[in-house]
């Protein structure tokens, strides 16, 4: 949460894009993407996905699984989680409780 709360304040002056394996850092992102290394015709290529909705929450419980968990390895408890965690985060967003000083303690 300490991290989310610095992330969401340089948030304020501009754009802040981070990157992360961390489930807890990225519920709290306005936006979600994924990037992922794909071969293709023997050149090494990046893709980049913008999730929404069910494959926001699959991501999340995929890193909440580590970083080696496959997609098809993601279990409907790890979706649980991963719906609380999200929807925690949005009600923080929504009372404000990201806003304050960063001297606070976090």
């Amino acid at each position: 949460r300490p991290t989310a709360k610095l992330l969401r304040q340089l948030a304020r002056g501009g754009q802040v894009i981070c990157i992360t394996h961390l489930a807890t850092v990225a519920v709290y992102g306005d936006d979600h993407w994924r990037a992922r290394k794909e071969v293709r015709h023997g050149r090494t290529l990046l893709a980049v996905d913008r999730l929404v909705d069910a494959a926001r929450t699959d991501e999340v419980a995929r890193l909440l699984g580590g970083e080696e968990t496959a997609e098809a390895d993601v279990d409907a408890a790890g979706r649980a989680y991963a719906r609380d965690l999200l929807r925690e985060a949005r009600e923080e967003f929504a009372s404000g409780g990201l806003q304050g000083d960063l001297g606070d303690g976090g």
